[in-house]
């Protein structure tokens, strides 16, 4: 049994729908126009660790610093370096650029290359430290570099987002007004321990660029291999690094520490090899051959972090090999 019947014309479904639909093409219409004016602020989809990182040291590059050590390298440089430390052990203002291990030296290049837009050059030392494991294949992954394409150029990302999507303003919304102020919470350890991207993105400002990682290894959990080698790509990137500096510039060159249950007994001397080996491709003007190249299980955080003792251990030691 039926108890109403609707008949709807066209053009009262045009009426009702009109002022909604209308009002949705003015607002989006209005964060185009404030992009296009430059009105909204810069976009920073600050949405995880990951790419508050990168966003983080892609900001860090373009600030007036008086830093006289850059240090930059994969997300093992990023850990393990404290600048305060260093700067406190070499008497040298020092600045951490490192990132992530999925960021290739063309990356790294980049970040110093803003870094030298904004800072004249009066004989800086740039420290390029990687992990030996880092340096086994070519990092493939295309999204870091598109992240800072889009930073730099003040564009917002695109990302997964639909054409309706974009057409409509989200990306504008959540990349140029939420990404910066709407804190967004993290996950695991790095929750626990930073809460969320806001406090993420303060604490590596308040550490020089340095982030601590939260996490903990467990005794014994530790697998991979205790093979390392330099993938011969290394050699095109390392020479274009070193050719891409400023005249004028020092660089300087070493290897993070791996868990000594990734080595065999051998690796001293291999790593040396490595090491002098990587270096002759970037022309480095210091090779840091007295950093440790294993330490104890115990001080690392993951297979490729020390934890935060183990980190300012290691700054310690970085920052005497420094001053040689």
């Amino acid at each position: 049994m039926r108890s109403h019947d609707y008949q709807i014309r066209w053009a009262d479904a045009v009426r009702a729908a009109a002022p909604p639909l209308a009002a949705v093409a003015l607002v989006a219409a209005i964060l185009h126009l404030g992009v296009w004016i430059g009105v909204w602020p810069r976009p920073i989809p600050a949405l995880d660790v990951d790419r508050t990182v990168l966003l983080h040291q892609a900001a860090a590059s373009e600030v007036r610093s008086e830093a006289e050590l850059i240090f930059v390298g994969d997300s093992s440089c990023l850990m393990d370096v404290d600048p305060r430390v260093v700067a406190r052990a070499t008497g040298r203002p020092a600045l951490n650029l490192g990132t992530l291990s999925h960021l290739d030296l063309e990356g790294q290049q980049r970040l110093l290359g803003r870094f030298f837009q904004a800072n004249p050059v009066r004989g800086q030392t740039v420290v390029l430290l990687m992990n030996p494991a880092s340096l086994r294949l070519w990092p493939e992954a295309a999204w870091p570099s598109s992240i800072l394409d889009d930073f730099y150029a003040r564009r917002d990302p695109i990302g997964h987002s639909s054409g309706i999507d974009r057409w409509l303003g989200f990306e504008i919304v959540r990349a140029r007004l939420l990404g910066p102020a709407w804190p967004t919470p993290l996950p695991g350890a790095f929750g626990q321990r930073y809460g969320f991207t806001r406090d993420l993105w303060r604490a590596m400002s308040a550490q020089g660029g340095h982030l601590i990682d939260p996490r903990r290894l467990e005794p014994g959990s530790i697998r991979g291999s205790t093979e390392y080698s330099i993938a011969a790509v290394w050699e095109k990137g390392g020479r274009l690094f070193r050719s891409r500096l400023p005249r004028g510039i020092r660089l300087a060159a070493g290897f993070t520490p791996v868990p000594v249950s990734l080595t065999d007994g051998d690796l001293d001397r291999r790593g040396r090899d490595l090491l002098r080996q990587w270096a002759e491709w970037l022309e480095a003007d210091q090779v840091l051959t007295g950093l440790p190249a294993a330490w104890g299980d115990d001080r690392f955080a993951t297979p490729t972090h020390l934890d935060e003792e183990g980190a300012r251990e290691f700054s310690m030691q970085l920052g005497i090999e420094l001053g040689r």
